[in-house]
């Protein structure tokens, strides 16, 4: 009598018929969408109310009973051996091997990850950035119920080694690492940083001291290195710091190589690029419109000394990229709760501005590359064009080698889709 009046009261104050298989139907598959969406809470109180429905209508030793049964325990994640219990000897007595319904699938498939490792790089240092993305992993792990150890480095060519080598899961990188990652079929964009602004893209540029005589880059254009000159360029994988002043300030302007500008030229990281150029330095330096905001904040009296001479046009936001061979229901969860994240909450839209002063992600794919990737495949043909050591058989090979790759690379990202 009190669980007939428990099944009553549940249904009158949810409002939900229970008269029908089409309602516990609905309800076990209404779970399964809210859990691949990344909210088992819910999905938890769906199944509860589909166990309530299915006892109510079929009964208690039903096979309808035994799924939601398992559904729940499986939800629960601490495995209830009641609940595991009561729905393999429904299943046995019914003469059904207890095999795990679609919910209990997806969520074991969750489980077979013991812990994330998620790879970040530190244009602001290894410090900051692993207290900036701390509660966001955190909050993310929390989800999951999946531990997440950060791996924060200075280099990115570290962190893109360590995600071809398999030993990382998820990873914040510009598009230029993360073109590599995706061409080795190591792993595959699925989300794009916005900004508070709600920008999905931002700039390079290329900064001075503010006492400087070059006062625009057709200043730049016209340097030789006897004027003695140091240029600051990024890493050679870094797209705003490399990849795009290249091609966009130099390349197009007639100058293949930097190189023939400048006395010295020194590469490093953003932050590096930013300091040197405000202490004098380097004469010339590579950066980007985000990292120069970061950096009035942190250090407005050093950035003061700086002054923007070129600009370039947008770059895709840095993309998240996570492992090919994560089992699909975890990405489900991944990619549902980093593209809602923020989203109803004042305190998620805190920890966002903290870690990198986001007001959220996008969904994306690698599709977002295809620009970079044309840049890449430009610049490996200047160098080769412009090298005039190599013996014609060999530049043949290496024509036909680059050739075969753009083929294959554009294919290969043109046709990707979201994977969730």
């Amino acid at each position: 009598m009190r669980f007939i009046f428990a099944v009553l009261l549940f249904v009158l104050t949810h409002g939900v018929s229970v008269a029908s298989e089409t309602s516990w139907k609905a309800l076990t598959e209404q779970a399964l969408t809210v859990y691949r969406q990344g909210d088992p809470q819910r999905a938890i109180e769906l199944t509860q109310h589909a166990l309530l429905v299915a006892k109510a209508e079929f009964g208690a030793e039903s096979l309808e009973t035994a799924e939601s049964m398992g559904n729940l325990a499986a939800l629960y994640r601490v495995q209830s051996p009641r609940l595991r219990d009561s729905a393999a000897r429904i299943r046995e007595q019914r003469g059904r091997a207890p095999a795990p319904s679609g919910l209990q699938s997806e969520i074991a498939a969750v489980g077979s990850v013991n812990k994330i490792f998620f790879g970040l790089i530190a244009p602001r240092g290894v410090e900051t950035t692993t207290n900036n993305w701390r509660p966001f992993a955190d909050a993310l792990a929390a989800r999951l119920q999946i531990p997440i150890e950060l791996v924060v480095r200075d280099d990115v060519k570290e962190i893109v080694e360590l995600f071809k080598a398999g030993k990382l899961d998820l990873a914040w990188l510009g598009n230029t690492p993360a073109l590599e990652v995706v061409e080795a079929r190591k792993g595959a964009v699925f989300a794009r940083m916005i900004t508070k602004t709600g920008s999905s893209s931002y700039r390079s540029v290329l900064i001075v001291h503010k006492d400087s005589n070059i006062q625009t880059l057709e200043d730049v254009l016209k340097l030789q290195p006897l004027d003695g000159l140091v240029f600051g360029d990024g890493d050679a994988k870094s797209t705003s710091g490399h990849v795009v002043p290249l091609y966009y300030a130099f390349v197009k302007n007639k100058i293949n190589d930097p190189a023939t500008l400048f006395k010295e030229i020194k590469s490093a990281n953003h932050r590096t690029n930013l300091l040197r150029t405000a202490q004098k330095e380097v004469d010339v330096a590579t950066n980007n419109t985000e990292e120069m905001d970061f950096f009035s904040k942190d250090s407005p009296d050093l950035s003061a000394q700086l002054r923007v001479i070129w600009t370039s046009p947008e770059i895709p936001q840095s993309p998240l990229v996570w492992r090919n061979s994560l089992p699909a229901a975890l990405k489900r969860q991944i990619g549902g709760f980093v593209t809602s994240y923020g989203k109803n909450s004042e305190a998620e839209r805190k920890v966002l501005m903290q870690a990198n002063e986001l007001s959220g992600f996008s969904r994306s794919s690698n599709r977002q590359l295809t620009t970079i990737a044309d840049l890449e495949l430009f610049n490996k043909w200047l160098k080769l064009w412009n090298d005039k050591t190599s013996l014609p058989e060999e530049r043949k090979r290496q024509e036909r080698e680059l050739s075969e790759r753009g083929g294959h690379l554009e294919l290969y990202l043109r046709m990707s889709k979201e994977e969730y």
